[in-house]
């Protein structure tokens, strides 16, 4: 009766949306590469087009529209769950959403454009849908980095220029004033002071290994890291995260010291966990105020 009664309870708990969510970070490689695949084979039939490479082209963006389909459908799954930016995950669904528009209308004016009677303005016309397409799909990945990786993932590194014309900003340290506003404060003899134990090891500690699935973007658990008022804020645990002066009541602690192999333990198993120099830097970082700065 009782395993009867667990089998029950087990069954009841499982969510579908919950199992092939993930499974939308598989399958949205696979437009990319049709879509790729397409624009490569029309540069290469660029002067003129056989049956053989008209058929593949054209099979091709079936399979761009079918995958992007199954992307789509397993992405609305994987939202389901919550804890991501609500404007950003929007841009990512009408990106994608468009991306299968005009995978569509590519292939219908594939079938006229590709014809060996068509005119140039209509090959052309095709070049430009495939071509939107691409940038479209782009823009969807993109946006879909920025949800799993936080804001700026594909061009936090890029030159200067390149972030220049995206109208990318050099992202700052969240919580604590832009450095330019900070005046450096002397220490003894009058030399500039070390940089806090925030700036030096709970920032970069933080950003690397936690923000990236509670910050602004992603916030799992409807916890967030980046400022320290989300930070003192409980997530869906209602306990309190962080409880400045008072590590040993703060439920972040608890969770950074569970086992690796507890299903409970942050960072989760299979991402890269903190240090024990971490861990102690984080207990002494609360115990001292929690501070952002």
């Amino acid at each position: 009766m009782l395993l009867a009664s667990n089998i029950v309870a087990e069954a009841a708990e499982f969510s579908w949306n919950g199992f092939l969510g993930p499974f939308h970070n598989v399958i949205l490689h696979y437009p990319v590469g049709f879509v790729t695949m397409v624009c490569l084979l029309e540069v290469y039939g660029w002067r003129s087009t056989s049956d053989e490479l008209r058929k593949i082209i054209q099979f091709t963006l079936w399979l761009a529209i079918l995958s992007t389909l199954a992307a789509a459908m397993l992405g609305f799954a994987r939202a389901s769950d919550g804890g991501y930016n609500e404007q950003t995950l929007d841009a990512h669904k009408i990106y994608g959403i468009a991306t299968i528009v005009l995978g569509v209308a590519a292939l219908l004016v594939a079938r006229v454009a590709l014809r060996p009677e068509a005119s140039g303005a209509v090959r052309w016309g095709y070049r430009l849908v495939l071509l939107t397409t691409f940038a479209v799909m782009s823009i969807a990945g993109h946006k879909g980095g920025d949800l799993t990786h936080g804001t700026g993932y594909l061009t936090r590194n890029a030159p200067p220029l390149l972030k220049d014309l995206l109208g990318e900003e050099a992202p700052e340290k969240m919580g604590a004033a832009p450095a330019e506003q900070i005046e450096p404060q002397p220490g003894a003899g009058g030399e500039p002071a070390k940089p806090s134990l925030f700036e030096s090891v709970i920032w970069p500690a933080l950003e690397k290994k936690c923000v990236r699935c509670h910050g602004e973007e992603k916030h799992k658990g409807d916890y967030r890291l980046d400022t320290r008022e989300f930070a003192l804020t409980p997530g869906e645990s209602g306990e309190k995260p962080i409880v400045p002066g008072k590590p040993e009541a703060s439920y972040l602690m608890t969770l950074i010291l569970m086992s690796e192999d507890d299903e409970e333990v942050m960072p989760p198993s299979g991402k890269e966990p903190l240090t024990v120099e971490e861990k102690a830097a984080i207990r002494q970082w609360i115990t001292e105020g929690a501070a952002y700065l």
